[in-house]
C-alpha cells in the first residue's frame, strides 16, 4: 500500500499536505475499483457490463453501441463488442423485442452466429402467449376469490407479484408496473412493502419516468418501517431523479447520503461506482468549500463508494488540493465513459463547465491580484482561454473582479484578510491526504 501525496502548485494559501492515517478499515463490499477503465481514457466494455444486472446491462450496452457509431475503427470495434455482449445476454433471457433490436443493429457484421434466430424467437413468443393467458385467468380468479374471502391478502399479493415479475422478465414493463401497483393493495407486512418498492422503482426508472420515480422514492422514504436496503435504494433513486431534473445539488445530497450497506445491490439501475461518480461530480459542481469538506472529505461513508471509482477519487482529491490541471485531466479521462452512460451522457458538458467555474472561483478568491499567466498554468490552458472564462464569470456576477487585458492581470476588490479558506478548512487536507489506497 502507498499514501497519497501532493505537489505544490505555488499558491501561497494552498493547504499543507501531510502523511498520516485515514480510516480505511472497511474493504469495498460488492464492488471493485473501476477495472473497466484502461489506460486512463478507454474502458473495457466487458468489465463495465459485469457491474450490472441483466436488464440494465443490455440497455447500457445498446446505448453504448448507439453512442459510439462508426466514427473511427476503434469506436466501431467497441460498438460491435457492445452488441456482441448484448446479443449473448439477451439470448439467455425472454425479451424478444430487445433481441430483435440488437440483431438489427448488428446487421450481419458479426457473422452467422449473431444473426436472427427465428426458432428461438418463436419459442419464447409462444411460451409467453400460453403463460400470459394462464396468468390473466389466474389474476381474475384471484380478485374474485379475495372478494369472496376464500384466499388471504398474502396469497393475492403473491399472485400479482408473480405476474408482474413475469412481464418484467419479458420486457413488458408497462404491464409489470400495473401488476406491481395492484399488489400494493395486498401488502400486509413491512417486508413485503419494502420488496415491492424496490421492484417498482426499478420498473419506473427503466420506463424513463424519472419524475414519477422521484415521487415514489420520496413518498416511500416516509414509510416508518422500511428495511435499510430499501431505504438506501429509494435514496439512490431519488438522487438519480434529481440529477435527471438538473437539480445537481439536491442529487449530491441524496447520493452522498447513501449508506455503504447498499453497495452494489442497486445494480439494476446504478452500480457502486455510479453512486461515487454522480455524487462526487454533482458536489464538485455545486458545493462551496466548507460544504464540500463536511459532505465529501469528512464523509467516511462516501469514501466506501469512492474506492469503487479511483479516477473519481483522485479527481476529488486534486480539486480539494487545488491541483486543477491534474483534476481536469482526470475529468477528461472519464469523458468517453460518461458520454456513453445512459443517464449521464447529456449532463457531462454542463457539469464539466460548472466544476471548472467553481474551481476558478475557489482558486482566485484569496487573491487581491493575480496574473493571467499564473492562472493559465494552474488550469493547464492558455492566457486567452482563461481570460475568456474569467470574463464570463465576471459578466454573470459569479466573480467580482476587473481584468487588465493589457498587463494580463486580474484585480479583485476585497477587504483586507478576505478569503474562502478558514484555518479549520485548510488543516483538513492533512486528514484527506492520509487516505490509504490498497
Amino acid at each position: 500500500m502507498h499514501f497519497w501525496r501532493s505537489k505544490s502548485d505555488g499558491h501561497s494559501n494552498k493547504p499543507k499536505d501531510n502523511y498520516g492515517n485515514f480510516d480505511s478499515d472497511e474493504e469495498g463490499k460488492g464492488h471493485s475499483p473501476t477495472p473497466f477503465l484502461k489506460g486512463g481514457k478507454h474502458f473495457d466494455i466487458q468489465a463495465y457490463a459485469s457491474n450490472y444486472h441483466r436488464s440494465t446491462k443490455i440497455l447500457r450496452l445498446i446505448f453504448i453501441a448507439d453512442r459510439f457509431g462508426n466514427a473511427n475503427e476503434r469506436r466501431r470495434r467497441m460498438q460491435l463488442e457492445a452488441l456482441r455482449i448484448a446479443y449473448d445476454i439477451a439470448k439467455k433471457g425472454n425479451d424478444v423485442n430487445v433481441f430483435i433490436k440488437i440483431v438489427r443493429k448488428i446487421d450481419g457484421r458479426l457473422g452467422p452466429n449473431y444473426d436472427m434466430d427465428e426458432n428461438w424467437c418463436n419459442s419464447v413468443i409462444e411460451g409467453r402467449r400460453v403463460m400470459s393467458e394462464m396468468l390473466q385467468r389466474c389474476a381474475k380468479n384471484c380478485e374474485k376469490s379475495y372478494t369472496e374471502r376464500t384466499i388471504c391478502a398474502e396469497d393475492a399479493r403473491n399472485v400479482f407479484n408473480s405476474i408482474a415479475v413475469f412481464y418484467e422478465d419479458h420486457g413488458a414493463l408497462t404491464r409489470a408496473y400495473a401488476f406491481y401497483k395492484k399488489s400494493v393493495h395486498f401488502c400486509r407486512s413491512d417486508k413485503n412493502y419494502s420488496e415491492l418498492l424496490r421492484r417498482l422503482i426499478v420498473v419506473v426508472i427503466e420506463l424513463g419516468q424519472f419524475e414519477a420515480s422521484g415521487e415514489i422514492a420520496e413518498k416511500g422514504m416516509q414509510y416508518p418501517n422500511l428495511n435499510p436496503i430499501t431505504m438506501e435504494t429509494l435514496r439512490c433513486a431519488l438522487g438519480l431523479a434529481r440529477f435527471k431534473a438538473h437539480c445537481y445539488k439536491d442529487a449530491a445530497h441524496q447520493l452522498l447520503g447513501v449508506s455503504k450497506e447498499l453497495g452494489n445491490r442497486f445494480s439494476k439501475v446504478m452500480a457502486a461506482h455510479d453512486i461515487a461518480t454522480f455524487g462526487a461530480l454533482c458536489a464538485l459542481a455545486t458545493f462551496d468549500p466548507i460544504e464540500f469538506k463536511t459532505s465529501v472529505i469528512d464523509n467516511q461513508n462516501f469514501h466506501f463508494y469512492l474506492d469503487s471509482a479511483l479516477e473519481v477519487k483522485e479527481l476529488v482529491r486534486d480539486f480539494y488540493l487545488r491541483r486543477y490541471c491534474s483534476c481536469f485531466r482526470h475529468l477528461d479521462n472519464l469523458r468517453e465513459w460518461l458520454l456513453a452512460d445512459i443517464y449521464f451522457f447529456n449532463h457531462y458538458e454542463t457539469l464539466y463547465n460548472k466544476i471548472r467555474n467553481r474551481a476558478l472561483i475557489v482558486y482566485t478568491e484569496p487573491f487581491v491580484a493575480v496574473g493571467l499567466q499564473r492562472v493559465a498554468v494552474v488550469f493547464g490552458t492558455n492566457i486567452e482561454a482563461i481570460e475568456k472564462q474569467l470574463l464570463a464569470l465576471i459578466n454573470t456576477n459569479q466573480i467580482q473582479a476587473d481584468v487588465d487585458s493589457i498587463n494580463k492581470v486580474v484585480h479583485f476588490p476585497r477587504h483586507e484578510g478576505n478569503g474562502s479558506f478558514p484555518q479549520g478548512l485548510q488543516s483538513s487536507v492533512a486528514e484527506f491526504d492520509q487516505y490509504i489506497i490498497n
